[in-house]
């Protein structure tokens, strides 16, 4: 391999490593207190985490969805006649 040949190559895996790096670091998310987070891999359920800095892997393999567990929900059902 001459010079320019082992030039390429290094620019490659740099510029390879930089995006592995950048692609890998997407995966860390924030969970604020009061909330958790549903990872799901492949769209099936992996996991629940909580209030923290978190890490997944990135997308397309693992997505997460952010719930407010502490958020009081009612549902009124059926008609009020008074």
């Amino acid at each position: 391999m001459n010079t320019a040949e082992r030039r390429q190559w290094l620019w490659f895996f740099l510029i390879a490593f930089v995006v592995a790096i950048v692609w890998l670091g997407s995966g860390i998310f924030i969970v604020q207190e009061g909330q958790q987070a549903v990872i799901t891999q492949f769209g099936k359920y992996k996991s629940t985490v909580g209030a923290g800095f978190n890490w997944r892997l990135p997308y397309p393999i693992q997505r997460h969805e952010v719930l407010f567990v502490t958020q009081i929900r009612s549902v009124d059902v059926g008609r009020d006649t008074i």
